[in-house]
């Protein structure tokens, strides 16, 4: 008990231990994935995209927000959009599906996948450059690239950022 009612006294455990007693069930980590500290909304162009800050600094937008913010539909792997022929030229495939991100959120047992800000703003470049050279062939590849270029009205990379730490509280 502490000696002055308005003051908190530290507790002399680790948090895995004060956790555990508080809730009475184990706290499992894994040091290897990283875990959401920060998790917010974001309106861009409209569309509400989870976004979320991770123990390693990094800003990341859930992957299928990402997906659903591009194509309009609330399923679909990023892969199938990123691959097409008409955008080889303007974005590396595998580099941004090497670069997705598995990540804990407080709370949920499974983990949830995620792509930096940065890839998310270079895949809505790529499209946009691929329409303005004349690359995409099919109406829906179009229409994912105006989706893209309405994304990129709304925020610049430095400004995603900025807004996904005004959505989190992360200052």
């Amino acid at each position: 008990m502490p000696k002055k009612k308005d003051k908190i006294e530290p507790i002399p455990d680790s948090f895995e231990n004060v956790v555990s007693a508080i809730t009475n069930a184990p706290v499992v980590t894994t040091s290897a994935m990283p875990f959401s500290k920060f998790s917010g909304t974001i309106d861009l162009g409209g569309k509400q995209i989870d976004c979320y800050i991770l123990d390693t600094g990094d800003r990341v937008i859930s992957l299928s927000a990402a997906v659903r913010s591009l194509t309009g539909t609330e399923s679909g792997k990023l892969g199938n959009y990123i691959e097409i022929e008409g955008l080889k030229s303007f974005i590396n495939s595998d580099k941004v599906a090497g670069e997705i991100i598995a990540f804990l959120i407080p709370g949920n047992p499974n983990p949830a996948k995620g792509i930096k800000a940065e890839v998310f703003v270079e895949i809505c470049d790529a499209y946009v450059k691929a329409l303005e050279a004349g690359s995409l062939k099919t109406d829906r590849q179009k229409s994912i690239a105006l989706a893209c270029a309405i994304l990129l009205a709304s925020c610049a990379k430095v400004g995603l950022i900025a807004l996904i730490d005004e959505a989190t509280g992360y200052q």
